[in-house]
């Protein structure tokens, strides 16, 4: 049995965080207007929201949602430890290694 158009199942691929960082709102709306991307939440609170929704408002091949962010906007990368293996297969941050800690 072949089901109707209106029936079909629709995919909805959701690209998170727009307004983030303008890298990431230019990547979401370069894969809606592929095709690819199909929703976004959105960032309403970061520093150039306005600049970011301006770009939005021009891509009618997205739907959008809001992407609730009740911390302070702005990256919160944390930097990524290095970790060295020691004896016995203990792990050690690489700061620590060689200065007698064991």
């Amino acid at each position: 049995m072949t089901a109707s158009p209106d029936e079909r199942a629709c995919l909805i691929v959701n690209a998170d965080d727009y307004g983030y960082f303008r890298c990431i709102s230019k990547g979401i709306l370069k894969s809606a207007t592929h095709g690819v991307v199909t929703a976004t939440g959105v960032f309403a609170n970061t520093i150039h929201f306005g600049e970011h929704a301006a770009w939005l408002r021009d891509c009618d091949a997205l739907d959008t949602g809001v992407h609730w962010q009740h911390v302070q906007p702005g990256p919160r990368v944390r930097r990524q430890r290095t970790w060295q293996s020691m004896p016995g297969g203990r792990l050690l941050p690489a700061a620590r290694v060689g200065h007698g800690s064991r």
